[in-house]
């Protein structure tokens, strides 16, 4: 998230890139160590905070802000944008999951390749969400029409919520410029 953090921080906004042991806990667990993070910050002339999320990150938020915080109460929920999230889990996961490598992939593999990516609330903010697609059959021949390589772009997908697709690979999408025009102009405009 890096280069996008910093294409962001260049146009004015502060930025703080957090990562997670995606493979040692639940969506719940990570869940709960943003929000108990974020009730630590204190306002120092920060009103309002937005989200930029990339893959698993999407779900981690999504579990996260389905709960009150201390936090929720001191600054004003901004906008969101998703890169490549399963947000309606994961053919791809669903191959794995049962193998040895999807075991070694941790719990938060089985929340994308089972029901509970779908049954997350939906996020109470504006939200976009950015996919990463070809334009037609994706990269992946595992995962059924326009994917990342990963996530298909259906996958991505959150009713309700705007869906921009980029041909991106998943791995890459904060690094491509086309994302970051996108996430900067959300962010700033909600358009």
């Amino acid at each position: 998230m890096e280069p996008l953090a910093t294409r962001l921080e260049a146009d004015g906004l502060r930025t703080l890139c957090l990562g997670y042991a995606s493979t040692r806990d639940d969506l719940e667990q990570h869940a709960d160590r943003l929000n108990r993070l974020l009730d630590g910050i204190e306002p120092a002339g920060l009103e309002r905070i937005s989200f930029v999320t990339h893959s698993m990150g999407g779900l981690v938020l999504r579990e996260a802000l389905a709960h009150r915080s201390a936090w929720r109460t001191r600054f004003e929920l901004g906008r969101v944008v998703q890169l490549g999230p399963p947000n309606r889990g994961s053919r791809l996961a669903r191959w794995v999951w049962p193998t040895p490598i999807g075991w070694l992939l941790g719990p938060c593999l089985r929340a994308v390749a089972t029901h509970e990516a779908r049954c997350l609330p939906p996020l109470p903010c504006e939200t976009l969400v950015i996919a990463g697609g070809r334009g037609g059959h994706g990269w992946n021949p595992l995962v059924p029409g326009d994917d990342d390589g990963v996530v298909g772009v259906a996958e991505a997908h959150l009713p309700g919520c705007e869906l921009v697709v980029v041909h991106e690979l998943h791995t890459v999408l904060m690094k491509n410029e086309e994302v970051a025009n996108h996430t900067l102009d959300f962010l700033r405009t909600g358009s």
